[in-house]
Parts: C-alpha cells; structure tokens; sequence
C-alpha cells in the first residue's frame, strides 16, 4: 500500500506548497499518478491482477460513477445503473479476463461521460465519432447502432474475440501477444485504434481506458482497506433496521478473511489517490 500513500502525499503536497493552480504542476501529477497507475511498468506490459478477491460489479460501478473525472455530481445521479450493470454482464458473457473487467465502464467514462448522445472528432461540423464508446462510421457496416450502448460494446467485445481467435494473434504480433492478457490487451487495442500503425502491425501500447480501469482496482484496494463502502453496499445497510445492522456488521468467524489475503494496516490512515 506504500504507492496509495505516495499518491494522497501527491495530493496534499500540492495545496501545502501553494502551487495547486499551476498547469505545469497539474501536468507533472497527472503524469506521476499515470506511472503510479500503471505499476511503475513499460507501455507495452499487461496490466497487474486485480484486488484479491477481484472487484465486485457494485464496487466497479461506484469507481466509475465517482472516479471518472467527466462526469459532474449533478450528472451522476442521471446515469443508469442497470445500464452499467448490463455493460459488465456483456463483458462477463464474452469471456473479459479478470484483470480486465470493468474496462468497458473505463472506456464509456473516458470516451463520453457515460453519454449515449456524445459526439466527437469533430471536423468541419461534422463528427465522426458517435455514442457511449465513440465508435466511428465503419462499424454501421456490421449493422451496428452506434447510439446504442449496449450493441455497441457487443460489439467491441465480439470483434476483439475474433481479433484473438486460432492464435492469429500471436502469429502476427509474436512474443507480445502472448498469454490471455496480453492477447487481449493487444486485441483491444487493435479494434479501438486500428490495427496498423505508422505502416506497421499494431502489437504495442496501453489503451487509456485499461491504464484508467487499473487506477479504480488500486482505488478498490484502498477502500477496502479504509473502510468505505460502494454506493451499493451503503443502500443496503441504510435499509436495514438499527438490530440488522448490527448483525450484518458483526463479523463471523466464517466471514473472516483467510490468512492469505493481506489485512489492511496503516493503509487505511493515508490520504486517498485522485483519480485521473
């Protein structure tokens, strides 16, 4: 946990120091964050593992509802849930691996806000880009409605499973491609940036969505380990009676952890990372 106490001592430092209006020292963090978000890895490398155990879909969605920079609180209480809900069902039913899920939530959030009407790369009135994850006019070949935000990450997740089908794949882009996470890694890139790049075979980079998606699982950690609970799991103890709850926060000796998952220490007393 000692990179979560870097980050809150990256966001405290810079009102301390009376430089928070500075776009260089704006600039300088991001970059930092990104690095620290990323595991301190090359660009071409697979992303960590997430938490143990892995993220529930209630604490994705509390991620991308309050960690994603572009959308404003007032906005947040419009976002459908049960759409959110349905986008990580799509990723489960399309075989998304685990370190992966909740990617389509970082790219709808990068993208567009979670806005199904949003329009971008815009040129001359006229925007090629259109809907929750920006996809541009080709896809209307394969019939897809690009303002439709469940059809259109279908559709993502579909053409990124062929990207990777018979090991194409790894025939093309070699050691880089190779294993599930890099394959899909690379796969995921390909069809949301293209598969050439600069004449060459696309095998290299780091999507931002996935370099996003790895910040909200270092972010899972950290609430777990302060005890904050997802928007989620807040609704249900609010619901309950004064006894319930009681009960429902009473740990038992069933429910404890077991010994191979690290217990959160003085994690819990550091100041919390700001998203990107």
């Amino acid at each position: 946990m000692a990179d979560l106490k870097v980050l809150g001592w990256l966001g405290r430092s810079r009102t301390a120091l009376g430089i928070h209006k500075s776009p260089q020292v704006r600039g300088w963090k991001q970059a930092l964050l990104t690095l620290l978000a990323l595991g301190l890895v090359a660009p071409g490398a697979a992303l960590a593992e997430p938490p143990t155990p892995p993220p529930t879909d209630a604490e994705l969605m509390h991620q991308a509802l309050h960690r994603c920079r572009s959308v404003s609180r007032a906005r947040r209480e419009g976002i459908d849930r049960k759409l959110l809900q349905k986008l990580l069902d799509l990723e489960r039913a399309h075989g998304v691996p685990e370190a992966y899920r909740g990617l389509t939530l970082a790219k709808a959030c990068i993208e567009s806000g979670f806005s199904a009407s949003s329009r971008g790369d815009c040129k001359g009135g006229h925007c090629r880009a259109v809907g929750m994850v920006q996809l541009w006019p080709w896809t209307e070949r394969f019939g897809v409605n690009r303002r439709d935000p469940v059809a259109s990450v279908r559709f993502l997740l579909k053409r990124t499973a062929i990207g990777m089908r018979d090991g194409r794949l790894e025939k093309i882009c070699g050691q880089r491609a190779h294993g599930d996470l890099d394959a899909f890694r690379v796969a995921w890139l390909r069809i949301n940036r293209g598969p050439l790049h600069g004449g060459r075979q696309r095998c290299e980079g780091m999507p931002k969505d996935l370099a996003r998606l790895q910040l909200w699982h270092r972010m899972v950690a950290y609430d777990r380990a302060a005890g904050h609970p997802t928007d989620a799991a807040a609704a249900a103890q609010s619901a309950l009676t004064p006894a319930a709850a009681s009960l429902a926060t009473t740990p038992s000796p069933a429910a404890e952890a077991p010994k191979s998952i690290a217990q959160p220490g003085g994690a819990a007393e550091a100041s919390p990372p700001k998203g990107p």
